[in-house]
């Protein structure tokens, strides 16, 4: 058989049966074999560990088939194939890479590489640039990487890797082709043997392929979380990167701040606030745990009237609220419980003169006292019902 060149039909080196005694292991008989016009199938000859003999075939006109030979560890021997309709490499449980396709440019049609429980790398497929239809990679349970496959710029239909549990990286990156590159993927369809109509393009960008693993937690102000104290809402992010994959650790810090509202109350001399007598000013704090189980603070300023005011009436159901207090520039007050909104407020010092005297119409108004100066001020809130509130301002 040394002299046979071209092979018309199907070349078959299959094992004839399970009882069978006969095996092939040697294909030195076929070395000078360049052209099969039909299928090439290599099927189940577990004795047969390299494909030595068929390193001058360069054309397989349809489809080549490697499968259930269990002692073949690569397909050195195929160094000068560079041409072929169909590949299915399936099932040879010692095969560790694809060494001796290394001439393989273009595959027509599918490319199939499945089963291969030892494969490791695509050694082998370096110069491979196009696959006409589908290429599918799948249940190879050692296969590392694909960086083997620098060169391939096509693949006809869908490129499929399913069930590779270590694969770590995808295509490896192009030296002339950084972080960042554009490219452009287009989809198209085929009618008979017409030049394929365009339906879709779209525009990628290479880049890391990222997955963010997130992670919500709420503090109080001032607890220690991880051993570092947190005052403020915060976001963490941990990166870790490993070929073009990186995993993006995220958590997300949420701080509820301690709350604190004043209410400031103004009593005669001797008037009662909660079943208590006062004769001099007085501040009371009530500390709760709202629904996150953080502090909530209630200030209640008790300020006796220095001023006698005989047409008026202190208002006990009426709470004020002055925020912030201490201030810097403005200040907010909100009036609550009462049924009468609308007035003027008297701003003054310890001394009882009058600072600041200004009307208002709602129970929320806003005074700019960025002018005034550092101290504590009396504030008395007069309504036109003739009733009084009043509190206490610190300026910072």
């Amino acid at each position: 058989m040394h002299g046979l060149l071209l092979i018309r039909l199907a070349l078959l080196l299959i094992k004839p049966a399970p009882s069978s005694t006969t095996d092939i292991s040697d294909l030195s008989g076929l070395s000078n074999l360049q052209t099969v016009m039909g299928t090439m199938q290599i099927i189940n000859c577990p004795n047969l560990i390299t494909l030595q003999g068929l390193h001058n075939i360069s054309t397989i006109s349809e489809k080549l088939t490697i499968e259930e030979n269990s002692g073949l560890v690569n397909l050195e021997g195929l160094n000068s194939l560079n041409l072929v309709n169909n590949i299915k490499i399936l099932d040879n449980v010692a095969l560790q890479n694809l060494a001796g396709l290394e001439s393989l440019e273009m595959v027509e049609d599918d490319f199939r590489i499945e089963l291969l429980p030892q494969l490791t790398s695509l050694i082998g497929l370096e110069n491979l640039t196009s696959v006409g239809e589908d290429f599918r990679i799948e249940d190879n349970l050692l296969l590392a990487n694909l960086q083997d496959l620098n060169s391939l710029t096509e693949v006809g239909r869908d490129f499929i890797l399913e069930n590779n549990q270590v694969l770590e990286s995808l295509l490896g990156q192009v030296a002339d082709l950084p972080i960042g590159t554009s490219f452009e993927n287009s989809a198209a369809i085929y009618f008979d043997f017409n030049d394929p109509v365009i339906t879709n393009t779209t525009t990628h960008k290479l880049g890391f392929i990222t997955t963010v693993d997130t992670t919500n937690v709420i503090l109080c102000e001032g607890d220690i979380y991880e051993d570092i104290i947190y005052l403020q809402s915060t976001i963490l992010l941990d990166t870790t990167k490993f070929s073009i994959f990186e995993n993006i650790k995220r958590t997300e810090i949420q701080v509820i701040e301690n709350e604190e509202s004043v209410i400031d109350t103004l009593l005669q001399i001797g008037g009662m606030y909660e079943g208590l007598t006062y004769f001099s000013d007085t501040t009371l704090q009530e500390n709760f745990l709202n629904q996150f189980g953080c502090d909530s603070i209630v200030i209640t300023n008790i300020i006796i009237e220095p001023v006698s005011n005989k047409n008026l009436f202190l208002d006990k159901k009426i709470s004020i609220q002055s925020y912030p207090n201490p201030f810097s520039n403005r200040v907010r007050f909100t009036l609550k419980n009462g049924d009468f909104y609308s007035g003027k407020i008297e701003i003054l010092d310890l001394y009882g003169k009058l600072i600041l005297e200004k009307s208002f119409e709602d129970a929320v108004f806003i005074l700019d006292l960025k002018n005034f100066s550092s101290g504590i001020y009396i504030y008395k809130i007069k309504l036109k019902n003739r009733k009084m509130v009043g509190g206490k301002l610190v300026k910072e």
